[in-house]
């Protein structure tokens, strides 16, 4: 159990380039964990998360998508559950008026 937030944040630089953000989260078995996706600045951005629930984990996500106006991202959740997990996705806040689409 842990007792603060996992952050993971990611800033971009600029939009010349492409970039593109693999990440895997992995909850042991029984564990419970809060993991914050925050996303800053100007990026053009592919990214994809996945998940990995072990049995009885409880594994709570959440993505802060705070971009510059010309920031594009698209993203792809995946997730593998165990048996009694929980997984929570949070509502995605976009407080920017960058372009995000996230599938899952």
């Amino acid at each position: 159990v842990l007792d603060a937030p996992v952050i993971v944040d990611l800033t971009g630089t600029g939009t010349e380039g492409a970039s593109a953000t693999h990440v895997v989260v992995t909850a042991e078995a029984h564990s419970k964990a809060t993991v914050v996706f925050r996303y800053t600045g100007s990026a053009t951005l592919a990214d994809i998360a996945e998940f990995v629930v072990g049995d009885g984990a409880q594994l709570t996500i959440v993505n802060v998508d705070d971009w510059a106006d010309d920031a594009v991202r698209a993203g792809t959740r995946h997730a593998q559950v165990g048996r009694d997990a929980h997984t929570v996705v949070e509502p995605q806040p976009r407080p920017g008026s960058a372009a995000v689409r996230v599938t899952s």
